[in-house]
C-alpha cells in the first residue's frame, strides 16, 4: 500500500518518559485512528514517542526519538509501534520496527528537519475507524497565525496525574517572528520548517518532555506537523515547536514507498 499526501483547503484568518499534555483531555483512538504509540523496548517498553500511520508498512515520527544524547542511532529492532489502542500498554497490536530513516538534513542539536519514517517488519492491519492511514499535509499547505490546531499524544492531563490514555488539546498557531524572538532567549533558532503552537502568556497548554516527540498536530483531520521540542512545559513564554510536514511531503512519500 502506497502513502499519499493531501492538500488542505480552508478559510484561514489572515491576520522518558512520563509524557503529558497539560490542559488536555482523554480521547478514544477512534477519534485519531492514525495515532501510534512508539515504544523503545531497550528502556522497558514505556511510552517513549508518538507516531503516525502512513501506510500498512510505514509510520512517521520525530528523528530525535531514535538517537542517544551522544548522537548514536538506536537499533530499529528495539522499537515497536502499538496501534489501534487508546492505551500505551493494552489493547491494539504491536509491530516491530525494521528500519528507521531520519531526514538526511536532521540535526539533533538544533532539532531542524526533525522527522523520520519508520518501516515495520510485518504489515500493519488497517481497520476502518480503528487503525487508518493519516492524511498528511502536502507541499502547498500553509496555516496562518491564530488558527486553532489540536495536539494529540499519550500521557496525562497534568504532571501529578499520570495515565497512559491518549489525550488531545487545542491551542493556536503562534506568529513565527514572535516565536523566534522568544527562543532567542536561549539561543535557539526557530526555522521555517517549524510550527510554533500554544497559548502565549497563558501557560495552560504544553506538549511536555521528549517522550511526546513525534506526536501529531492536526487541522481539519489532517496531520500538519509532529511535535519536536519545547523549552518548558505549559510555558507562559515558550510555545511548543513542531516539525511542519509540508516541506517534507515528497521525501515522506518517497521514503515510505521505498522498496514497496
Amino acid at each position: 500500500m502506497k502513502v499519499y499526501t493531501f492538500l488542505l483547503f480552508s478559510c484561514f484568518i489572515a491576520y522518558g518518559k512520563a509524557q503529558y499534555i497539560a490542559g488536555g483531555e482523554a480521547v478514544n483512538i477512534t477519534e485519531y485512528p492514525y495515532a501510534a504509540s512508539l515504544q523503545y523496548t531497550g528502556s522497558g517498553a514505556d511510552q517513549t514517542c508518538g507516531g503516525v500511520v502512513l501506510s500498512a508498512t510505514a509510520l512517521l515520527s520525530a528523528a530525535s526519538c531514535f538517537y542517544t544524547a551522544n548522537g548514536a542511532p538506536h537499533n530499529p529492532g528495539d522499537w515497536r509501534a502499538r496501534v489501534g489502542s487508546s492505551f500505551v500498554s493494552t489493547d491494539g497490536r504491536n509491530y516491530t520496527i525494521r528500519l528507521i530513516t531520519a531526514h538526511p538534513d536532521f540535526e539533533l542539536t538544533t532539532r531542524d528537519n526533525n522527522i523520520a519514517v519508520l518501516r515495520t517488519v510485518s504489515f500493519i492491519e488497517l481497520v476502518p475507524g480503528l487503525v487508518e492511514v493519516a492524511r498528511i499535509a502536502g507541499g502547498a499547505f500553509t496555516i496562518a497565525p491564530r488558527n486553532s490546531i489540536s495536539a494529540i499524544g499519550w500521557g496525562a492531563a497534568n504532571a501529578s496525574e499520570p495515565t497512559e490514555q491518549l489525550h488531545h488539546v487545542s491551542a493556536f498557531v503562534i506568529d513565527q517572528e514572535i516565536c523566534a524572538v522568544r527562543y532567542q532567549d536561549i539561543n535557539f533558532a526557530v526555522t521555517d520548517n517549524m510550527i510554533c503552537f500554544g497559548w502565549l502568556d497563558v501557560g495552560i497548554f504544553g506538549q511536555c518532555s521528549e517522550g511526546g516527540a513525534g506526536s501529531p498536530i492536526v487541522v481539519n483531520g489532517g496531520v500538519v506537523g509532529i511535535y519536536s521540542w519545547s523549552n518548558e512545559c505549559a510555558s507562559l513564554r515558550y510555545p511548543s515547536l513542531n516539525t511542519r510536514t509540508s516541506p517534507y511531503w515528497k521525501w515522506i512519500v518517497d521514503t515510505a514507498n521505498a522498496g514497496n
